[in-house]
């Protein structure tokens, strides 16, 4: 009977064992695949704000490029390519800007990358060059705001961005 005992013992030991065992392992395992989603999730959203920021300084030099052509010659055939070629970069930005509207971890981050691509827009109907360089300043703080915003998003850590220039 002890024997009958014993073995009763040892294979609920082992039933038991093997079932912690299971639920130990299906918790780890659901773990790391929540932790592998939340970081594809991230890694997708910085692949966003480095092609929208990418492609929105692009299309802020395009703009400046129609600037200056359509005030030297607005006539000329440079000035028509110039125009295309913005033309060209905004609709890229859009689609960019599609794309973070999609990812982007909060509303604040949305309105900001849609003000990026507004202000950057605006920046060739300027009259005066004073104006058109007060557009840039303001193009420019946009970026960098969003630049920054989209860091925290990711939980990037903080890095000093360079100076945005005129061109």
């Amino acid at each position: 009977m002890n024997a009958i005992w014993a073995a009763l013992i040892g294979v609920g030991g082992t039933v038991l064992g093997s079932t912690i065992t299971f639920f130990v392992q299906r918790s780890v395992a659901d773990e790391a695949a929540r932790r592998g989603e939340v970081e594809r999730a991230r890694q997708e959203r910085l692949d966003a704000y480095v092609a929208f920021l990418s492609i929105v300084l692009r299309f802020r030099g395009t703009e400046i490029d129609r600037w200056h052509c359509e005030h030297e010659d607005p006539d000329a055939d440079s000035t028509r390519t110039a125009r295309a070629e913005a033309r060209t970069a905004r609709a890229e930005a859009i689609a960019a800007l599609s794309r973070v509207l999609l990812l982007a971890g909060g509303d604040e981050l949305q309105r900001n990358a849609t003000d990026c691509v507004d202000a950057v827009g605006r920046i060739h109907t300027a009259d005066t060059a004073e104006e058109r360089d007060e557009r840039i300043t303001h193009a420019n703080f946009r970026i960098r705001w969003l630049s920054e915003a989209a860091g925290r998003d990711i939980g990037a850590s903080r890095v000093e961005l360079p100076q945005l220039g005129f061109s």
